[in-house]
């Protein structure tokens, strides 16, 4: 997998979407060890981000790649709304969209 790392830490901004790596693994009948191993990874690394108890690191994204040869990284993340955008934008920026939010209204 070829992606530069501006573009990957922009989409590990994004929620990781988990059910896509549970897919690839399913579809090739591949034990979480298995992958584990292709991967460099732990298996405890691997069943935590499954189980969405934890986020994968920009390290380990990019070893999950580089197993999955053909799954675009785009599709490991779920795409960001406009409201989370517009949260996103505030945030950086020093605002907070819910008081802006509640504030209007």
């Amino acid at each position: 997998m070829d992606i530069k790392l501006d573009d990957l830490l922009v989409l590990v901004e994004r929620p990781f979407n988990r059910q896509v790596l549970a897919n690839y693994l399913e579809k090739r009948e591949l034990s979480l060890s298995a992958f584990a191993r292709k991967a460099g990874l732990g298996k405890a690394t691997l069943s935590r981000i499954l189980s969405g108890s934890r986020r994968p690191s920009p390290g380990v994204v990019m070893k999950i790649l580089a197993v999955c040869d053909d799954v675009k990284p785009e599709d490991f993340f779920a795409p960001v709304r406009y409201q989370e955008q517009q949260e996103l934008l505030n945030d950086v920026a020093g605002g907070n969209t819910t008081n802006r939010a509640a504030e209007r209204s």
